[in-house]
């Protein structure tokens, strides 16, 4: 009688553990979790367009200065009687606030589409540095005669023309007679050369100045 009590009972034990799920061998499901970014926009900077009138010490770029002969002057008639034909550039300097910023450094371009006449005073580099021509008693020296054409010419680096400035351009006149042998010529300044090319389709000499006439200066502004 009591070995089957204790048969009964074990069976009873097995039982039990039978019908307990402990959940060892089960694959457990996880969920991965998605962090979801803010919408963030990012404006970008659109640069203003000015307009009006430049403000002083505004800069468009301009590098570049062009000295271009008129062809009424004296000088270019058909008998082409003087040696040096045209505008006599002594000088193109930069000023601002009354002080010198440059003078011009390097001949560009000199072109000679128009020129009429024989040239003694055609080596262009004497326009460059500061003013150091001399036209008289017979001496002759340190300037360019134009002969109706025209020459670019830039300056050192970092020198740019801005709003406000001037540039001086310095024409020779005979010592003897100065008012009969000044002539007259335009200034122009530009952000590249490119105007001066036969194919140009961009041209950048957007500032043409009035007459200039012998030792004049002549302000850097402009409209944008």
């Amino acid at each position: 009688m009591k070995k089957l009590f204790a048969v009964v009972a074990i069976l009873a034990v097995g039982f039990i553990y039978s019908g307990c799920d402990f959940g060892g061998d089960e694959a457990t499901d996880v969920v991965a979790e998605t962090t979801v970014e803010p919408d963030v926009t990012v404006e970008e900077d659109v640069p203003v367009t000015p307009t009006g009138d430049c403000q002083v010490g505004e800069s468009a770029g301009y590098k570049y200065v062009m000295v271009a002969d008129s062809l009424d002057n004296p000088t270019l008639d058909a008998e082409c009687g003087a040696g040096n034909p045209g505008a006599d550039i002594d000088s193109v300097c930069v000023y601002r606030d009354d002080a010198v910023v440059g003078c011009a450094k390097d001949v560009t371009f000199v072109p000679w589409a128009d020129a009429t006449c024989n040239n003694d005073k055609d080596d262009p580099t004497m326009v460059l540095g500061v003013p150091d021509g001399v036209a008289c008693e017979g001496k002759f020296e340190n300037y360019f005669s134009l002969n109706g054409g025209s020459i670019i010419v830039s300056f050192d680096a970092g020198v740019e023309l801005l709003c406000g400035d001037e540039v001086r351009v310095t024409e020779m006149p005979n010592c003897k007679n100065p008012e009969d042998t000044l002539e007259y010529m335009t200034v122009s300044y530009g952000a590249g050369t490119d105007c001066m090319e036969e194919a140009s389709t961009d041209c950048q000499w957007s500032i043409e100045a009035d007459w200039a006439y012998g030792d004049d200066f002549v302000d850097v502004s402009w409209e944008w």
